[in-house]
């Protein structure tokens, strides 16, 4: 698959990734991040890292998932919805006009994507205080500004980061921010981050929003039940459990569902 942004590599942008086929580490590994890394953000670059083998035959790890764009990133996080059957999700909303609660469904595998401008990743703005080369933010940018205060503090110390070449100034004018800001909209690639709800008991429709890292937010309860039914039927290790590959992890569990006179 093609990366919308891609990495850019001794002046080359790579954009061909493969992705791991997923075993119970991985899932267990995309359960517990959020809880066990320094910050969320660390924890998606600790779950590319483990979800994506390499880009363009070159090794992927921690620190490329933190060189990807923001896009990049939940472009790969949607497609682990893929790997790990949860394409097809429902958003539970209720109506902005009369509270009617219902479910938005959503597959996440036909959702549009959109590809980089000229340029990518590299942006110049004429600002009042002259020109500033800026890059798109990328996952290690979101990592670096976690811990910063407000919103204008965070946006300032991303700006610090971002700046390629040129002195940013001290105060940066509203014309100024908003030149920055559409210029690297321009250039950034996307992924769908809202879609458009119709209430069925009022008709009025609004923009409800996804959540690209929705695959960080499933408990591990299912895998540690699925990991102690093959225990108790076969008696392999957690290790050996985690170690198979998902297909052939629910393949064992169906057979145990039908030896058990249970559907699966």
């Amino acid at each position: 698959m093609l990366l919308p942004g891609g990495l850019l590599r001794h002046g080359e942008r790579r954009r061909r990734v493969r992705l791991r086929e997923p075993d119970g580490f991985l899932e267990l590994l995309i359960a517990e991040a959020p809880r066990r890394a320094g910050s969320f953000h660390d924890g998606v670059s600790q779950v590319l890292g483990a979800l994506v083998d390499n880009v363009e035959g070159e090794a992927f790890g921690y620190e490329a998932a933190g060189d990807l764009c923001v896009a990049d990133r939940q472009f790969l996080m949607h497609r682990a919805t893929t790997v790990l059957d949860m394409a097809h999700h429902w958003i539970s909303t209720s109506c902005v006009e009369c509270s009617t609660r219902f479910e938005v469904e959503i597959d996440f595998d036909v959702l549009p994507v959109g590809e980089a401008g000229p340029g990518f990743p590299f942006v110049t703005v004429d600002t009042e205080a002259g020109p500033l080369e800026i890059r798109v933010p990328t996952g290690s940018d979101e990592v670096a500004i976690g811990t910063v205060g407000d919103g204008a503090e965070a946006e300032r110390a991303l700006l610090r980061r971002c700046v390629v070449r040129g002195q940013l100034p001290a105060a940066l004018s509203a014309r100024d921010l908003a030149r920055i800001e559409a210029a690297l909209d321009e250039v950034s690639p996307w992924v769908v981050t809202e879609v458009a709800a119709s209430c069925p008991a009022c008709g009025v429709t609004y923009p409800v929003t996804l959540d690209p890292y929705v695959v960080m937010r499933r408990s591990a309860s299912e895998l540690y039940d699925e990991v102690h039914t093959l225990a108790w039927y076969y008696h392999w290790s957690e290790a050996e459990i985690l170690a198979l590959p998902r297909v052939r992890r629910q393949l064992y569990l169906s057979r145990v569902d039908r030896a058990r006179g249970m559907a699966r």
